[in-house]
Order: structure tokens, then sequence, then C-alpha cells
């Protein structure tokens, strides 16, 4: 039997792989692993290090450090490590070689382009029994390029928190002092307006927020109108030279010494709306600055795009609010002759004039007073989204107040076929806005005879601790549970307008009057059940 041959336990021959083709499986499989690996693998020596399995992960290849210099002596390799970390490196790696232990440090090594990078070696003691102290092998892992993308995701976070904001200007002003130093040393933001140049800013060294040099001016207005990206890794002479600047503006660019610099174009759809400008003077801008950047354009173009939606949006509620009171006034000016007309023919009728005439006089006035507060309810609607609710407050006493109101609804309440009945004490003193807290009373009254046609309608106040609490019942159609914060809205309601008429503003002017007074108003209701109204005064009796 060949000596290559073994048995199995069933009494079969199984032929055995030859040591030599195991061995070079292994040793590809080796190298095959070492080549997977992101970190550089190297073995040493006591004649110092020498070139590893893989070129591509070599020593060499990361710090430009040659093989023949890296052998030059045993400690060469402490000429590409910072000079502050080198007696410690030395130390750590002789007591490891002394003594065949573990080896690990955290140091800074010189990359082959110039920059300093953070890196971590670990090194195992290799000894072969018999050949003396044997090598160190072992990897170096660069910390540094883990740390900078955690800092860019880091930044990206942070800038989307101030982008969140609808002042687009504040918030890119922000941005750059945020972006001095942590990601580069100088940032600028250039954002196109309506008329010209809407956003302009930049940070330089030391967080000062600024105006864009001239040279950096030109470079953002290029990248804005071409949408090309501008990315230069190492900025030296002919690189300035492909930025078509003047003299004047490359001279101020060697002066700040970059070494990298980056502009990006910030789009918006199809739409250039600007660009952004990074640029740093140590560290080399890499590939993952510039998709960082791009990323961090795209936010600023949607921070810029929501600014700008919400700007339109409170320009037309600007408009609408004037035309508003503009309609209002236009609407108030010949309605008030002609309410006063009718109420002059009324009172000079006798009995001669026809009972048909009688009935359509009427029928005019309430149609006419209708059409009154109406009006009067969409300029105070206008009033209330335009301008600042002044209050005037002085001594009220609750109950008379309610009174007041349920006597100047009585015609209401006849039409609607209603009784109200009033329970609260008789003196409930505060101090608050009379005029407010009878327009918002008068409202919910409205509001409760409106819907609660036919039945009885509850009014009753109190006090609760420090507060006086109204409430105004119905005994109507009732309020779906999920109609009940809607209907406090501009223009809402929880019915067909084809069925109950208004604007639907009568509840969110309790609202914002109830609001303005450092009160609150609730609804309880199920359909079909009715609805009860409060509203929670803060009480300041005399």
């Amino acid at each position: 039997m060949n000596e290559d041959d073994r048995p199995d336990p069933k009494g079969e021959t199984t032929p055995v792989e030859p040591a030599s083709n195991a061995t070079s499986r292994d040793e590809a499989r080796f190298r095959a692993l070492i080549a997977a690996n992101s970190d550089i693998v190297w073995e040493a020596d006591e004649g110092g290090l020498v070139a590893p399995l893989v070129e591509e992960r070599s020593w060499e290849a990361f710090t430009g450090q040659t093989v023949a210099e890296q052998r030059s002596r045993p400690d060469a390799f402490l000429d590409v490590i910072h000079p502050d970390d080198r007696e410690r490196i030395w130390r750590a790696f002789s007591e490891a070689w002394a003594e065949g232990g573990n080896y690990e440090c955290e140091y800074r090594l010189r990359r082959r382009d110039g920059p300093w990078v953070r890196v971590v070696d670990r090194g195992v003691s290799v000894r072969v029994p018999g050949e003396g102290r044997g090598e160190i092998v072992g990897t170096t892992q660069i910390v540094e390029d883990a740390r900078r993308a955690e800092e860019r995701m880091r930044f990206l976070l942070d800038a989307s928190k101030l982008l969140f904001s609808l002042d687009a200007a504040t918030a890119v002003e922000d941005l750059v002092r945020l972006g001095v130093p942590e990601i580069c040393d100088w940032f600028a933001v250039s954002i196109k307006g309506d008329e010209g140049v809407g956003i302009r800013t930049s940070a330089r060294p030391g967080g000062t927020v600024e105006a864009p040099h001239d040279a950096y001016s030109k470079l953002l207005r290029s990248v804005s109108e071409s949408g090309r990206t501008l990315f230069l890794p190492l900025v030296d002479e002919e690189g300035l030279r492909k930025l078509g600047l003047g003299k004047e503006d490359c001279a101020w660019l060697r002066e700040l010494g970059l070494r990298s610099l980056l502009v990006v174009p910030i789009r918006s759809r199809e739409h250039l709306l600007g660009a952004m400008a990074m640029a740093t003077t140590q560290r080399p801008l890499q590939l993952e600055d510039l998709e960082m950047a791009q990323e961090l354009a795209r936010r600023i173009a949607a921070a810029v795009d929501n600014a700008r939606l919400y700007a339109d949006a409170q320009e037309a509620i600007r408009l609408r609010n004037e035309f508003l009171t503009i309609a209002s006034h236009e609407l108030k000016t010949p309605l008030t002759p002609f309410l006063l007309q009718l109420e002059a023919i009324r009172r000079r009728m006798d009995e001669r004039v026809p009972e048909w005439l009688r009935d359509k006089l009427q029928i005019l006035r309430k149609q006419g007073l209708r059409l009154s507060r109406l009006v009067d309810q969409l300029l105070g609607v206008s009033k209330l989204t335009t301008s600042e609710i002044v209050l005037e407050e002085e001594r009220v006493d609750l109950g008379e107040l309610i009174g007041d109101v349920i006597d100047r609804a009585d015609e209401l309440r006849i039409r609607q076929g209603c009784t109200i009945e009033a329970d609260g004490p008789e003196r409930l003193v505060g101090k608050w806005d009379r005029s407010r807290l009878e327009q918002v009373i008068a409202n919910l009254l409205n509001n409760a005879l409106k819907y609660g046609a036919g039945a009885p309608v509850h009014v009753s106040w109190d006090v609760d601790g420090e507060s006086a609490v109204v409430k105004v019942r119905d005994e109507g159609i009732g309020i779906e549970r999920g109609d009940q914060e809607r209907i406090f809205g501009r223009f809402e309601r929880a019915v067909s307008a084809r069925h109950y008429g208004g604007f639907g503003l009568g509840l969110f002017i309790v609202r914002q009057l109830v609001e303005a007074m450092g009160a609150t108003v609730s609804v309880d209701s199920e359909p079909g059940a009715g609805a009860t109204f409060s509203v929670t005064l803060p009480l300041a009796r005399e």
C-alpha cells in the first residue's frame, strides 16, 4: 500500500493529498485572506521591517517607505511615525521582540501623500525552536478612516438638525459655522434668490462667518451655473490654472495654503439653486468627503425648498387675509345703510300696510342681519390672522355678561324653536376682556341653537379652583369623535354646508380668542347625544 493511502474505517482505501499540495493550498488561502483584509500586513525581524506577502497592502504602498529604506536599520520604520510617538513605539516594539510577547500600540503614521493618520498596530511574536528570537507578525489597522466616517455621519446629523428650520438664511449661516473646523478649514454656501443671490455666507478658520471672498464667489457661481462638481484633491499650480481664475484670485488661494478644494452644486430636482465649497489646508479631501458634500447639498436644497414653500404659503395667507379684510369692508359699507333703511321702514309701518308686505320686509331684515353676521365673521377672522389680539381687561360679572348674550340671541332662539336654560351663581366676578368674552359665548350659544334646533340649550357657569368654567350644552346631532379637534380649524365643520349655513369660522374664532385670553376650550360629544362646549377662564377675582 502506498504510504499516502490510508484505510478508512470501512476498510476501503482513501487517497491522501501529498503534503506539498496541501502546503500550496494553505499558502494560497493565506494570501487570499491577506488580500481580502483592509489592514496593512507586515512582519519584522532583527533586521527591521520586511516586505509582506501582498504588495498592495504593504507598508511601502501606504507610507511610501521602500523595502531598502525599511531594512537600512532596525528602527527605520520609525521615520514614518510621528516624532512624538516614536520613543513610545520603539520601546513597546523592542520589549515584544526581546520577551516574545504580544505587541499593540496606537500612534500616528504618515501616509505617502503627506498627512498623519491614526493607526493601531497589533503584533504576535513567532518563534521557531532553536532559531533564536524569530519574527513579529502583525497588522496595522487604519482607525483614522473609521473615525472620519463617524465624524461625517455626526456632522450630517447635526447639519440636518440645523436645517430643520423655516429660516433658511440663518440655518445655512449656522451650518457653515458648524463645518469649520469639524469637516474643513474653509466653508462657503451660495444660494440663488428670486433676484440674484439670496443666501451668501462663508466661514474660515476660527469660525468667523462672513461673505465669501471674490475667488470663492466666482467658483461658487461657476459651479451653480454649470451644475458640474469641481474636485481638486491636491491644489497645486496645475490645479489653480484649471480653475480659470485671475492672478489676484489665484494668489489669494495660494496664501491660504489650501491642500484640497471641493465645490458641489446644490440642486433641487432639475433646478440649480446654488453651490457649496469646502477646502482644507492639512488633511486632503477624499472621495468619502465628496459623497458627504453631495449628501449635504441635497439636504441644503430640501431645507431651502421647504423655506421657500413656507414663505409662499405665508404670502398666500397674507393675500387671502388682505382680500377678506377688503371684501368685508366693501360688503359692510352698503349693508349698514340697507339695514338702517329697513329698520326705518319697519318703524313707520302702520295697519294700512298689507300683511304680505310685512312678511317680505321681515324676511329682508332677517337675511340682512344674517349677511351682516357673516361679514362680521369674515372681518373678525381676517383681524385674528393678520395681527396680534390686543386685550382690554376689565372687571366683569360673568353671570351678567351671559344674561346679556342670551337676551341678544332671543330672536334666533325663537326661530330655532329652542329654550335656553341658564344656571350659575348670582355673582362671579373676574378680570377679562368683555367684548372678546361676549363674542366667545355668543358664538357657542349660536352654534348650540343652530345644531340643537327644537331642543333645550343649557348654559352654566361656576368656579372650579382658580378658574371660572362656562359650559354650553345642546341636545342636537352631536359630533363624531374624529371631528372634535378639526372643527376648531378655519373654515371647518363637522356636517355638510348644504344642511347648515355659515362659513365654518365660529369655533375657529372661539379658540383664537380663548387662547389669547390664556383660557382653554374643549368639547365633549357623541353622535346623536348633543355636544357640550366648555371654556375654562383664569379667574382673577377682585
